[in-house]
């Protein structure tokens, strides 16, 4: 499958631990990737190293790293995700609803975004689509929820990489609006799915009972105003 990025380099540094993957996950040896893709066992070495190679001979490695259902792009070889779900963690806490201005372009248009709980007690919980739907969302929950101010993300989570998806582990700590009632401290599992370098799918998950609870309460604190998860406006 050829690049779909519109301006590329003659070479590129390939994500060693993502080519290693894949390699992997096919049950290939090095020789076995070269005699799949036509690339040297140079080449590959210097991939699995971590340095500059072709952009002609990533194109011949992802190929020959695909499976039957399961493409693997070029772009999916120099990717990083780890990096990339970082930037996206530190765009929401620090731009809350509009991280999409900040880091829209590592957004598939199409992403699907699936954050857990039923939507009648959890306004932001269910599946959206796209950019725009997930600003809503983001929305539903920053209009209850701040974060305090000397929460770290930095240090506050754990991520795993599996190919070109990651997985975030940690503790959050969000607190009602109205600003005096405390953190309240929420365990979240997360996964991040990159395609072409970019996100196209995300799973939150949390501890839902006790955020049903935070958001019954919210609902008291805040003189009963939620959120519609249907609709983009307030609703009594």
């Amino acid at each position: 499958m050829p690049w779909t990025w519109e301006k590329l380099e003659r070479s590129y540094v390939c994500n060693r631990e993502v080519l290693k993957f894949f390699r992997h996950r096919k049950r290939l040896s090095q020789q076995q990737l070269c005699d799949e893709s036509g690339v040297s066992v140079r080449v590959v070495s210097k991939a699995e190293a971590g340095t500059t190679i072709a952009t002609n001979s990533i194109d011949k490695l992802a190929t020959a790293l695909s499976l039957p259902n399961q493409e693997v792009f070029p772009e999916d070889l120099v990717t990083f995700p780890v990096e990339l779900t970082k930037l996206i963690v530190g765009a929401t806490h620090s731009h809350k609803e509009r991280l999409m201005d900040v880091v829209g372009h590592l957004i598939d248009p199409d992403a699907v975004f699936r954050i857990a709980g039923n939507p009648k007690k959890i306004p932001f919980a269910g599946t959206h689509r796209g950019g725009r739907g997930y600003r809503r969302a983001l929305t539903k929950f920053f209009q209850i929820f701040e974060i305090p101010k000397d929460f770290d993300h930095s240090t506050a989570f754990e991520y795993f990489p599996k190919g070109t998806d990651v997985v975030l582990w940690g503790t959050a700590y969000y607190h009602l609006i109205d600003g005096d009632s405390p953190a309240e401290k929420i365990e979240q599992r997360k996964r991040f799915r990159f395609r072409r370098g970019l996100l196209y799918a995300f799973d939150d998950h949390f501890d839902i009972g006790r955020s049903e609870t935070v958001v019954a309460k919210a609902a008291e604190v805040l003189g009963s105003e939620v959120y519609d998860p249907l609709e983009d406006s307030r609703v009594k």
